[in-house]
Protein backbone atom coordinates (compact mmCIF):
# COMPACT_ATOMS: atom_id res chain seq x y z
CA UNK A 1 0.00 0.00 0.00
CA UNK A 2 1.21 3.49 -0.30
CA UNK A 3 0.22 6.49 2.32
CA UNK A 4 0.76 9.84 0.89
CA UNK A 5 1.62 11.86 3.93
CA UNK A 6 0.71 16.13 2.53
CA UNK A 7 0.87 18.92 4.12
CA UNK A 8 -1.32 21.83 3.84
CA UNK A 9 -0.34 24.63 1.99
CA UNK A 10 0.92 27.81 3.38
CA UNK A 11 -0.80 30.40 5.66
CA UNK A 12 0.05 34.15 6.84
CA UNK A 13 0.96 32.48 10.14
CA UNK A 14 3.68 30.48 8.42
CA UNK A 15 4.84 33.16 6.51
CA UNK A 16 5.10 35.38 9.67
CA UNK A 17 6.74 32.52 11.62
CA UNK A 18 3.99 32.28 14.41
CA UNK A 19 3.40 29.15 16.48
CA UNK A 20 -0.68 28.56 15.69
CA UNK A 21 -1.03 24.37 16.42
CA UNK A 22 -4.47 24.37 16.45
CA UNK A 23 -5.21 28.05 15.57
CA UNK A 24 -7.92 27.50 12.60
CA UNK A 25 -6.52 29.76 9.78
CA UNK A 26 -6.98 29.53 6.38
CA UNK A 27 -4.92 29.23 3.69
CA UNK A 28 -3.23 32.77 2.13
CA UNK A 29 -2.90 33.15 -1.56
CA UNK A 30 0.42 31.13 -1.64
CA UNK A 31 -1.26 28.47 0.02
CA UNK A 32 -4.23 28.21 -2.61
CA UNK A 33 -1.72 28.07 -5.31
CA UNK A 34 -0.15 25.06 -3.51
CA UNK A 35 -3.17 23.56 -3.22
CA UNK A 36 -3.62 23.71 -6.51
CA UNK A 37 -0.12 22.89 -7.61
CA UNK A 38 -0.51 19.70 -5.06
CA UNK A 39 -3.81 18.74 -6.18
CA UNK A 40 -2.22 18.96 -10.23
CA UNK A 41 0.60 16.07 -8.93
CA UNK A 42 -1.44 13.91 -7.13
CA UNK A 43 -3.60 13.20 -10.15
CA UNK A 44 -1.40 10.88 -11.69
CA UNK A 45 -1.79 8.65 -8.79
CA UNK A 46 -4.94 6.55 -8.03
CA UNK A 47 -6.12 7.35 -4.53
CA UNK A 48 -8.37 5.22 -2.84
CA UNK A 49 -8.73 7.56 -0.13
CA UNK A 50 -8.36 11.03 1.36
CA UNK A 51 -8.20 12.11 4.84
CA UNK A 52 -7.47 15.45 6.27
CA UNK A 53 -7.51 16.87 9.90
CA UNK A 54 -9.79 18.64 11.11
CA UNK A 55 -8.20 22.53 10.85
CA UNK A 56 -9.46 24.75 7.98
CA UNK A 57 -5.93 25.10 6.48
CA UNK A 58 -5.80 21.57 5.56
CA UNK A 59 -9.50 20.88 5.14
CA UNK A 60 -8.77 23.49 2.21
CA UNK A 61 -5.82 22.02 0.82
CA UNK A 62 -7.45 17.97 0.96
CA UNK A 63 -10.68 19.57 -0.72
CA UNK A 64 -9.02 21.22 -3.55
CA UNK A 65 -7.50 17.25 -4.33
CA UNK A 66 -10.67 15.81 -3.35
CA UNK A 67 -12.54 17.66 -5.81
CA UNK A 68 -10.15 17.15 -8.31
CA UNK A 69 -9.83 13.46 -7.87
CA UNK A 70 -13.45 12.71 -7.19
CA UNK A 71 -12.83 11.06 -4.19
CA UNK A 72 -14.92 12.09 -0.69
CA UNK A 73 -13.03 13.89 1.59
CA UNK A 74 -12.99 12.21 5.28
CA UNK A 75 -11.90 14.13 8.04
CA UNK A 76 -10.24 12.65 11.42
CA UNK A 77 -9.60 15.79 14.35
CA UNK A 78 -6.74 13.19 15.52
CA UNK A 79 -4.58 14.61 12.32
CA UNK A 80 -4.88 18.13 14.13
CA UNK A 81 -1.66 20.07 14.87
CA UNK A 82 -0.24 19.92 18.59
CA UNK A 83 -1.66 22.48 20.18
CA UNK A 84 0.63 25.27 21.50
CA UNK A 85 -1.62 26.86 24.39
CA UNK A 86 -0.79 30.09 25.30
CA UNK A 87 1.81 30.82 22.56
CA UNK A 88 -0.27 30.01 19.46
CA UNK A 89 -0.28 33.19 17.13
CA UNK A 90 3.23 34.74 19.08
CA UNK A 91 6.44 34.26 17.16
CA UNK A 92 9.74 33.10 19.14
CA UNK A 93 11.24 36.57 19.75
CA UNK A 94 7.38 37.43 21.54
CA UNK A 95 7.59 34.33 23.39
CA UNK A 96 10.88 34.59 25.15
CA UNK A 97 10.66 38.56 25.71
CA UNK A 98 7.28 37.55 28.05
CA UNK A 99 9.44 33.92 29.95
CA UNK A 100 13.28 34.19 28.66
CA UNK A 101 13.06 31.56 31.55
CA UNK A 102 10.57 29.27 30.71
CA UNK A 103 11.45 29.54 26.81
CA UNK A 104 14.88 28.09 27.31
CA UNK A 105 13.54 25.16 28.98
CA UNK A 106 11.12 24.59 26.21
CA UNK A 107 14.59 25.13 23.93
CA UNK A 108 16.50 22.53 25.63
CA UNK A 109 13.70 19.86 25.82
CA UNK A 110 10.94 20.71 23.24
CA UNK A 111 9.66 17.14 23.66
CA UNK A 112 9.03 17.22 27.95
CA UNK A 113 8.27 20.43 28.35
CA UNK A 114 4.76 21.58 27.42
CA UNK A 115 3.84 25.51 26.79
CA UNK A 116 0.97 26.67 29.49
CA UNK A 117 -2.35 25.53 28.30
CA UNK A 118 -0.71 23.43 25.61
CA UNK A 119 -1.12 20.04 24.54
CA UNK A 120 1.73 17.48 25.30
CA UNK A 121 3.67 16.25 23.48
CA UNK A 122 2.95 12.75 25.26
CA UNK A 123 -0.52 13.66 24.89
CA UNK A 124 0.06 14.12 21.28
CA UNK A 125 2.00 11.20 20.21
CA UNK A 126 -1.20 8.95 21.79
CA UNK A 127 -3.90 10.94 19.17
CA UNK A 128 -1.48 10.60 15.84
CA UNK A 129 -0.58 7.13 17.04
CA UNK A 130 -4.15 5.99 17.05
CA UNK A 131 -5.19 7.90 14.18
CA UNK A 132 -2.14 6.46 11.69
CA UNK A 133 -2.35 2.82 13.19
CA UNK A 134 -6.47 3.05 12.48
CA UNK A 135 -6.50 4.04 9.35
CA UNK A 136 -3.29 1.12 8.42
CA UNK A 137 -5.34 -1.31 9.46
CA UNK A 138 -8.11 -0.61 7.56
CA UNK A 139 -6.10 -0.39 4.16
CA UNK A 140 -5.82 -2.90 1.66
CA UNK A 141 -2.49 -3.91 0.49
CA UNK A 142 -3.58 -1.97 -2.89
CA UNK A 143 -4.71 1.18 -1.30
CA UNK A 144 -2.85 4.91 -1.85
CA UNK A 145 -4.01 7.03 0.31
CA UNK A 146 -3.38 10.51 1.21
CA UNK A 147 -3.43 12.09 4.69
CA UNK A 148 -3.57 15.73 4.56
CA UNK A 149 -2.07 17.15 7.94
CA UNK A 150 0.84 19.50 9.29
CA UNK A 151 4.37 19.72 9.73
CA UNK A 152 4.26 18.12 13.57
CA UNK A 153 2.31 15.43 11.90
CA UNK A 154 4.09 14.46 9.68
CA UNK A 155 7.43 14.52 11.44
CA UNK A 156 5.04 11.97 14.44
CA UNK A 157 3.81 9.38 11.73
CA UNK A 158 7.41 9.36 10.35
CA UNK A 159 8.48 8.63 13.65
CA UNK A 160 5.96 5.95 14.06
CA UNK A 161 6.66 4.57 10.75
CA UNK A 162 10.20 4.77 10.84
CA UNK A 163 11.34 4.72 14.47
CA UNK A 164 15.06 5.19 13.77
CA UNK A 165 14.35 8.32 12.12
CA UNK A 166 14.89 11.73 14.36
CA UNK A 167 11.14 13.82 15.32
CA UNK A 168 12.99 16.45 14.24
CA UNK A 169 15.15 15.44 11.06
CA UNK A 170 12.14 15.38 8.51
CA UNK A 171 10.91 18.69 7.06
CA UNK A 172 7.75 18.54 5.26
CA UNK A 173 7.23 21.56 2.61
CA UNK A 174 3.63 23.05 2.66
CA UNK A 175 1.89 21.78 -0.08
CA UNK A 176 3.89 18.92 -1.10
CA UNK A 177 3.47 15.16 0.29
CA UNK A 178 5.92 12.22 1.16
CA UNK A 179 5.25 9.23 -0.12
CA UNK A 180 5.32 5.75 1.94
CA UNK A 181 5.40 2.36 0.24
CA UNK A 182 4.57 -0.02 3.01
CA UNK A 183 4.38 -3.72 2.69
CA UNK A 184 3.22 -5.68 5.60
CA UNK A 185 3.07 -2.43 7.66
CA UNK A 186 6.81 -2.12 7.19
CA UNK A 187 8.31 0.97 5.00
CA UNK A 188 10.25 -0.78 2.17
CA UNK A 189 10.75 3.18 0.28
CA UNK A 190 10.32 7.16 0.81
CA UNK A 191 10.04 9.45 -1.49
CA UNK A 192 9.99 13.12 0.38
CA UNK A 193 8.96 16.61 -0.29
CA UNK A 194 7.14 15.46 -4.15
Amino acid sequence: MKLLLARHGETLLNAEHKFYGSLDVALDAVGKKQAEQLAQKIMSVPLTKIVSSGLKRSRQTATVISELSRLALSVDQRFNEKGCGQWEGLNADEIQARDPEFWQRWLDDPLNVTPPDAESFAVFRLRVTSAITSLLKQAQSTDSIMVVSHQGVARLINQILIPADDYWTPDFKAGSYTEYDLKQGKVVNVQRNL
